[in-house]
């Protein structure tokens, strides 16, 4: 499941890549999806990432496109807070999106899935 603003985040890399990767413009689209599909088998995997609004936040990295995918997790769901570049100078600034992501963990009716492939307009 992800939140609607990694579902943006996912949407506007997708976006870039398309226009600035020529040669392999489906490949941030095709490891996100192997990652998500890893995530519904293996939720623990990555490593914790401290953020004081979001406990238990981890990080997957993206090896090939170089995106490091931040996701919370519990017995029953796991929740895309975000994907951000791991080659970028600055930290993410998630504490906008702590709220809407605990209210996903606590009740996953109101998460959105994330495509297979990024809806592409």
């Amino acid at each position: 499941m992800s939140r609607p603003e990694a579902d943006e985040d996912a949407k506007r890399i997708d976006r870039w890549w398309i226009q600035n990767r020529s040669a392999a413009r489906n490949l941030f689209v095709e490891e996100l999806a192997d990652a998500l599909a890893l995530l519904g088998i293996v939720a623990g995997v990555g490593v914790r990432y401290m953020h004081r609004a979001i406990p238990g936040l981890r990080r997957y990295l993206l090896r090939s496109t170089r995106y490091h995918l931040y996701f919370v997790y519990n017995d029953e769901l796991v929740v895309i807070v975000g994907i951000w570049g791991a080659t970028r100078r600055t930290t993410p600034r998630f504490a906008k999106r702590a709220p809407s992501m605990k209210i996903a963990l606590a009740t996953p009716e109101s998460s959105t899935t994330v495509p297979d492939k990024v809806t592409r307009g």
